[in-house]
């Protein structure tokens, strides 16, 4: 547990994390790189690492918690690896950028990245350090998660893109037009991407947050 918020189990927080977006809930468990709050009626699963700003709430009423959708086994101390691996197979909310959440399966882990089945996305690869928060949701009927296909993935995100140097790619859910392109190689973390109009640009892997190839 991260001593220095450790106190704040069953208090209601202020939380600011990356990408200027706020939470204000109760503190369930606190873990060295995990922290765990109740807000809206759902448990959300914060790294620590994109938690910018935390502080008591000056309402310290309380709030009634929903059932336990707990990713966590036997008590055990709760860690980000752990919390991820936990959650695959089920139906979980996600927040990775923009305005909205990404609602599917966690289909694999890997050593930095992990493979999510996405409703009407489908498969997306998300690099691990750009989770900035997951919520288990209750099955209501949205349907079971892609089987993986037969193909052995790659540990790192690098050498998985590596594998898929000259197909069409999709950065960042699209968000601007020269993110849309021919994967045309992979080198020291850096993406050559090639424009439909033949313009190239260069994308440094650090900082894309998922990856997406058109069916």
């Amino acid at each position: 547990m991260n001593l220095l918020i450790g106190s704040y189990i069953g208090m209601v927080v202020d939380i600011e994390i990356s990408g200027d977006k706020k939470h204000l809930g109760t503190v369930i468990d606190i873990g060295s790189d995990l922290i765990v709050i109740c807000t809206n009626n759902k448990y959300l699963y914060i790294p620590i690492t994109h938690i910018q700003r935390i502080e008591l709430s000056p309402n310290q009423s309380d709030q009634s918690l929903p059932p336990s959708q707990s990713l966590l086994k036997n008590k055990e101390q709760i860690s980000f690896p752990q919390m991820l691996n936990h959650a695959k197979g089920g139906f979980v909310e996600i927040f990775v950028t923009g305005n909205q959440s990404l609602y599917g399966f966690i289909i694999n882990v890997l050593d930095d990245y992990l493979v999510f089945d996405s409703l009407g996305y489908k498969t997306i690869l998300i690099p691990l350090y750009h989770l900035k928060w997951l919520s288990p949701c209750p099955p209501n009927g949205q349907g079971t998660p892609v089987q993986p296909s037969g193909s052995v993935l790659s540990r790192t995100l690098e050498e998985q893109l590596k594998r898929s140097e000259g197909k069409i790619v999709i950065l960042d859910m699209g968000s601007s037009a020269n993110k849309i392109g021919l994967m045309k190689k992979i080198e020291n973390r850096v993406m050559e991407l090639e424009m439909f109009n033949g313009k190239k640009v260069y994308w440094n892997l650090h900082h894309i947050k998922t990856v997406q190839f058109p069916e």
